[in-house]
């Protein structure tokens, strides 16, 4: 674990384990309705790419909770310094408040306010890095101290994306701020696509210490009855669209897309069918009806 990370995760991990398990990196499960999995990679290899700046956790409840499961996928952006800090905390942060707080007015609101408690993380990480700026203890060794002092002065690091899914037996809530996809799919309208990230446009959304106002890009409420459902950070968008093209969302059904196993199968099977031009560092949560 990172330094920077140790008492935003650590806190999470304590309160998440008050009301059941919690799976980071890869996972499967089964609930009486869904079977979940999911994983994040690295991706197909790329020149110069070392670092997984996607994160993904999931949460599965062991004291009938009204949340019954929830996951978090987070992407950090490539362009910031320490996005997979921040990527990694955010969904920590992010689900810890979620499933602290289930007795809220509305999911939406619920949704939102995990989100700004996984905001408050990222800020917290950001007046870490200010009090170093003397120590210099955080200084990624790839910067030198100049550029450090600016990033850390101009608050371009830690970005990420954040999409929040979680289910009460009832519904499915899925609620995004970035540039993460999802698709759905059920036995009366085949495979829909809830939201989808454009993947010729480099700029994005996401949670950064320099964000003074948060709203969610994506908010989708579907049935949890009989429901397929794959949510996914953009590197999984970018090689669904250079693998199949427009074909996604006129021809395709959910498990020509995604493997009929796990999602790390599947994430396997697109980084061997991904040029590096397409390839991005990947994350995906299937869920399926039990």
């Amino acid at each position: 674990m990172n330094e920077l990370e140790f008492e935003i995760i650590d806190a999470s991990r304590r309160t998440i384990a008050q009301f059941g398990s919690v799976f980071e990196t890869s996972g499967s499960f089964s609930t009486d309705q869904h079977s979940i999995s999911f994983h994040t990679s690295i991706g197909p290899p790329q020149v110069g790419k070392t670092v997984n700046e996607d994160a993904i956790l999931g949460f599965r409840s062991e004291d009938n909770s009204s949340i019954h499961w929830a996951c978090a996928v987070a992407d950090g952006v490539g362009s910031s310094t320490y996005p997979e800090v921040g990527s990694r905390s955010a969904t920590w942060a992010a689900l810890a408040y979620l499933v602290e707080h289930q007795k809220h007015r509305s999911a939406r609101t619920q949704g939102i306010d995990a989100i700004h408690f996984a905001q408050a993380a990222i800020l917290k990480l950001a007046a870490t890095l200010k009090a170093d700026l003397t120590d210099l203890k955080f200084k990624p060794s790839y910067l030198p101290t100049p550029a450090y002092r600016r990033v850390v002065n101009r608050q371009s690091c830690f970005q990420t994306t954040l999409c929040l899914v979680w289910c009460d037996g009832q519904s499915i809530f899925l609620a995004s701020v970035g540039d993460s996809g999802a698709l759905q799919s059920s036995a009366n309208k085949g495979l829909s696509k809830l939201f989808f990230p454009d993947v010729t446009h480099p700029q994005v959304n996401a949670l950064c210490p320099s964000l003074s106002t948060i709203s969610i890009d994506d908010w989708q409420e579907i049935s949890a009855r009989q429901t397929s459902l794959a949510v996914f950070t953009d590197g999984v968008a970018k090689s669904l669209v250079d693998r199949h093209g427009d074909r996604i969302f006129k021809e395709l059904e959910f498990d020509a897309l995604f493997s009929s196993g796990s999602a790390e199968r599947s994430l396997h099977d697109l980084e061997l069918a991904t040029p590096e031009d397409a390839a991005d560092n990947m994350s995906l949560l299937l869920v399926r009806p039990s």
